[in-house]
């Protein structure tokens, strides 16, 4: 079975994020990236229609307004989230969340969590 993909990529969001006290002082960005395990994309491709597919512009508007609002401790919970989020707006079969934190007083660029989930898994 063919499977083909949508991704978002490198999409940039701010939220209070971390379990020690002086990390949820202030708002981080976190970046993220998404993959939509569509099966097919022949039919748009075909058609050229944006019924025919999945219009990724109001879903990422959604992920970015519905991970800024909140507080989280983890950067996985952010990933199972998004996953729930994507499952419950679009009609993928599966996604893939990668969630990447900045710590640069760590000397490190990011740290960062990869997560799927599928439809059947979510029922």
């Amino acid at each position: 079975m063919q499977e083909d993909v949508i991704f978002i990529e490198g999409l940039e969001v701010s939220c209070v994020i971390g379990c020690e006290p002086q990390e949820r002082l202030h708002e981080q960005i976190l970046r993220l990236n998404i993959t939509l395990h569509t099966g097919s994309l022949a039919k748009s491709g075909q058609s050229d229609k944006l019924e025919d597919t999945i219009n990724y512009h109001p879903l990422i508007i959604k992920i970015r307004d519905f991970v800024s609002c909140r507080a989280f401790y983890l950067i996985e919970r952010v990933g199972y989230e998004i996953c729930q989020l994507v499952l419950s707006e679009t009609s993928v079969e599966r996604v893939s969340v990668e969630v990447r934190k900045s710590l640069p007083c760590l000397g490190l660029n990011a740290v960062g969590v990869r997560t799927s989930m599928s439809r059947m898994m979510n029922l």
